[in-house]
């Protein structure tokens, strides 16, 4: 009886593994869409940025060059203030397989919660991303 009792929780715990590797794998593709897509965003961000850079620097030096054309010994303070760096959007953490294993925390026990907060969490950084 104790035997044929472990063989059935350990195939219980067995399934129990199965089934969280899949969500797990689920979880970490919508992860890694997520994350691609925020990186493509950060590299257009910086690269806007460095052409704004670009831009300012060339205009400080234009100025600086016609103060000298004019005989000024010193050209006068660069008043345009120089462009910062949009706030950017940070990562989400990582799904881990811990999370999808049973235990306190965990996402196995309410599958349908963790869907659905994952699916709320995209609306959002979709949303923020038309704007």
């Amino acid at each position: 009886m104790e035997f044929e009792k472990e063989k059935w929780i350990e195939s219980q715990q067995k399934a129990d593994r199965q089934t969280a590797m899949v969500q797990y794998r689920a979880a970490k593709a919508l992860w890694d869409q997520r994350e691609a897509k925020r990186k493509e965003i950060k590299e257009k961000e910086v690269e806007k940025h460095k052409k704004a850079v670009a831009a300012w620097e060339k205009a400080k030096v234009k100025a600086a060059t016609a103060a000298k054309k004019q005989g000024l010994s010193r050209p006068p303070p660069f008043r345009v203030t120089k462009p910062k760096m949009p706030a950017l959007a940070k990562g989400n953490r990582r799904p881990m397989v811990k999370d999808f294993m049973e235990g306190p925390g965990s996402l196995l026990l309410s599958s349908e919660s963790g869907s659905s907060s994952e699916g709320g969490e995209g609306g959002e950084n979709d949303n923020e991303e038309d704007e």
